[in-house]
């Protein structure tokens, strides 16, 4: 692998570290994939695998966000269970199993009695 002296920074080297950074493949695999030694990679392209992952995540909220939009109900229970919790969104647990009439009936006073203590006036 080439050494840090023999390295010239140039675009199209960085553009493939970003993609492949974006990618979520580690340092020392594009390293690997680019005959380049891991320390030239961090030295010459920090700035394309700081920007990478931001990107990346940025990228799939935006996807997860527009499905949910449009109606996915898988995302909109994924953004709601991660996101909505703060605006009232509380997400019930559903129980299949129950022994007796007063075991239902406890569990059901328990849950709202958790309703009541976490309501908020919006």
């Amino acid at each position: 692998m080439a050494s840090g002296l023999e390295h010239k920074r140039n675009n199209a080297i960085a553009a493939q570290v970003e993609s492949y950074a974006r990618a979520g493949i580690p340092v020392y695999i594009i390293s690997k994939i680019l005959k380049i030694d891991e320390s030239v990679i961090k030295k010459n392209y920090t700035a394309e695998l700081l920007k990478a992952e931001p990107d990346m995540i940025e990228q799939v909220a935006n996807v997860a966000f527009m499905k949910a939009i449009e109606g996915n109900e898988k995302m909109i229970q994924l953004i709601l269970s991660k996101k909505g919790a703060k605006y009232g969104w509380i997400e019930k647990q559903v129980i299949d199993n129950v022994n007796s009439i007063e075991e239902l009936e406890a569990l059901k006073q328990k849950l709202a009695k958790l309703e009541k203590e976490n309501e908020k006036d919006y």
